[in-house]
C-alpha cells in the first residue's frame, strides 16, 4: 500500500511540474522571449566562469544586454499584450463576413492571402450556379471540437474547413462526401 501511494504522490508532483513547465514555455513563446533566454544562459556561463568577478563592465554591457532583449520582445508583441490585458478581440461582434453568422446561401470567402489572382465574386457565383443549374443548398457551421479556431461548412455534397487566423478565415481544404 506504501508503495501505491508513494508512486501516485510522485506522479502528482511530476504532473504539477510538467504543468508548470508547460505554462512557462506558454509564456516564453507568446512574449517571444527566446532571444532573452539565450542571453541570460550566456550570462549565466559568464558568471560561473569568473568573467564578471573580473570585468565589472562585462557585467554593466550585460544587464543593457538584458535590458534591450527585453524590451525588443515586448515591443515586438506590443499588440498582442494589448488585447491580453485590455480584453478587446475576445468578443467579436459578427459580420456578414464571418463564416459562422449565418446560414447563407453562398460559400464564405477564404482570407485574401489564400485567394488567387482572380477572386470569384457573388455574382460570378450566383451565373456559375445558373450555368450548371443547382440549387444553392443550406450551409451549417460547426466549430472543430479539438480547435475551436477551425470552422467546418458543411454542405449537401461537401465539407470546406477553414482556420480562424484573427483577421479573417483563412480556407484549408475541401472533403466531398
Amino acid at each position: 500500500m506504501v508503495y501505491i501511494k508513494n508512486y501516485l504522490l510522485i506522479g502528482t508532483i511530476i504532473g504539477a511540474i510538467k504543468k508548470a513547465l508547460k505554462a512557462v514555455y506558454a509564456v516564453i513563446a507568446f512574449l517571444n522571449l527566446n532571444l532573452t533566454l539565450a542571453v541570460l544562459l550566456v550570462g549565466v556561463i559568464l558568471y560561473f566562469t569568473g568573467v564578471f568577478d573580473k570585468l565589472p563592465e562585462i557585467f554593466y554591457l550585460f544587464i543593457a544586454i538584458v535590458v534591450l532583449s527585453v524590451i525588443y520582445a515586448l515591443s515586438a508583441n506590443l499588440n498582442a499584450i494589448k488585447k491580453l490585458f485590455t480584453g478587446k478581440g475576445k468578443k467579436e461582434k459578427k459580420s456578414p463576413s464571418n463564416p459562422v453568422s449565418a446560414n447563407t446561401e453562398t460559400e464564405p470567402q477564404p482570407d485574401t492571402a489564400v485567394v488567387k489572382e482572380n477572386p470569384p465574386t457573388t455574382k460570378s457565383i450566383a451565373e456559375n450556379r445558373v450555368k450548371e443549374k443547382v440549387k444553392p443548398s443550406k450551409v451549417k457551421y460547426y466549430r472543430v471540437k479539438q480547435n475551436p479556431r477551425y470552422i467546418m461548412a458543411e454542405y449537401s455534397d461537401k465539407y470546406v474547413l477553414y482556420y480562424d487566423n484573427g483577421n479573417g478565415y483563412t480556407y484549408i481544404r475541401t472533403d466531398y462526401k
